[in-house]
């Protein structure tokens, strides 16, 4: 029964989806049937000029009766979104609870083991959710709806989203965990420049306060952050203004 699974778009070819999952230690079996829900959001990456981008294309939100029935209807619904290949590598599990291992065992059985997502520097599938990176997610999350906000098909996550903060907001992480995925989703589509700026913003600590402030960053040929100090970019032409 996947009748808390909505879908908003179908799965198109050459386009790239990721996958954020907020799971749950306990199911109505073992835990309270108040308890958390298990999510996930799925979202669209760039799809083309005057296409409808970076959007909400499926998501899920149910208090398990049984853990299974919920990493089943996500085991179905990212086969669907991997039709044609645009999820490998694409599905992240938050792993504060043991759902992520769950998920990571569920797919393994199954042959799905490549569309799970690697902590970068690890071998362990998906992210733990720090304090650190909760912050840098709400901020990469922010970003996203000032630029992409306008195309949310989901009332039911803009409510979530509007109680972040509040209360438990199961759906609203899973789909700050697909934004997380997505990665640099603001970089200038079509744009090809060696070396440009633009504008980041971090958190500092400022008189024993953390601040929010927006900073310069270089970025280089390859589309990726780098060190303004280096060499090659410290040379007058490159230099931040």
């Amino acid at each position: 029964n996947g009748d808390d699974l909505i879908i908003y778009e179908q799965v198109k070819p050459d386009v790239l989806y990721k996958v954020g999952i907020d799971s749950t230690n306990t199911d109505n079996t073992t835990g309270s049937s108040k308890g958390s829900k298990f999510a996930f959001t799925i979202v669209k990456a760039f799809e083309g000029i005057d296409k409808i981008n970076y959007t909400v294309v499926a998501e899920f939100a149910r208090r398990p009766d049984k853990m299974e029935d919920c990493l089943m209807i996500l085991y179905m619904a990212c086969k669907l979104y991997n039709r044609h290949e645009g999820l490998v590598n694409g599905v992240l599990p938050e792993r504060n609870v043991s759902g992520a291992s769950f998920v990571a065992t569920f797919f393994r059985q199954r042959q799905l083991e490549r569309l799970l997502m690697k902590e970068k520097g690890s071998s362990l599938f998906g992210f733990y959710r720090t304090g650190h990176v909760k912050d840098t997610q709400i901020i990469k999350t922010n970003l996203f709806l000032r630029r992409y906000g306008d195309r949310l098909p989901s009332i039911l996550l803009i409510d979530d989203l509007l109680m972040v903060g509040k209360q438990n907001t199961d759906r609203a992480d899973s789909f700050m965990g697909a934004v997380t995925a997505l990665g640099d989703f603001d970089k200038q589509d079509g744009v090809k420049k060696e070396v440009y700026t633009k504008k980041k913003m971090t958190i500092i600590i400022e008189n024993g306060k953390r601040v929010t402030k927006w900073i310069d960053v270089v970025i280089g040929p390859d589309g990726k952050q780098v060190n303004a100090n280096e060499p090659r970019f410290n040379n007058g032409k490159y230099r931040r203004q």
